[in-house]
């Protein structure tokens, strides 16, 4: 079965994703409310494909944002990213998608759930 990390620090935002991702598609969800935990995760099961948000409200963590732990991931890693994020900055889409994200989505966009359910079956 297919496993799929969520990286969301809305506890409800993350719920509605899972919900609906495995409504639509057969795997397994892991939730993360930040990625300092991603990469331990990875080293012991490699997931399908992360779900990656761009901002987390914690300024103590070792990845600061989303695109912190993909350029992190990216040197050992090729497992799919989707990044999915509230900024509407196209710059900053522009350098994630650069630092190696396989899509990227705006929460802002009224049918971002269909878009990333999209995102999500064509990626694995």
């Amino acid at each position: 079965m297919k496993t799929i990390l969520i990286v969301e620090d809305s506890k409800i935002l993350s719920e509605i994703i899972a919900v609906q991702v495995k409504q639509k598609i057969d795997c397994e969800t892991l939730i993360f409310e930040n990625a300092d935990g991603v990469m331990k995760q990875i080293q012991t099961q490699t997931p399908d494909l992360i779900i990656l948000d761009y901002r987390f409200n914690d300024t103590e963590l070792q990845y600061n944002n989303g695109l912190d732990f993909l350029i992190e991931l990216r040197k050992n890693y090729t497992i799919p990213v989707i990044v999915f994020s509230g900024q509407n900055d196209k710059q900053k889409a522009v350098e994630i998608m650069k630092s190696g994200a396989n899509d990227y989505i705006s929460k802002d966009e009224d049918d971002f759930m269909d878009d990333l359910l999209k995102s999500i079956k064509d990626l694995i």
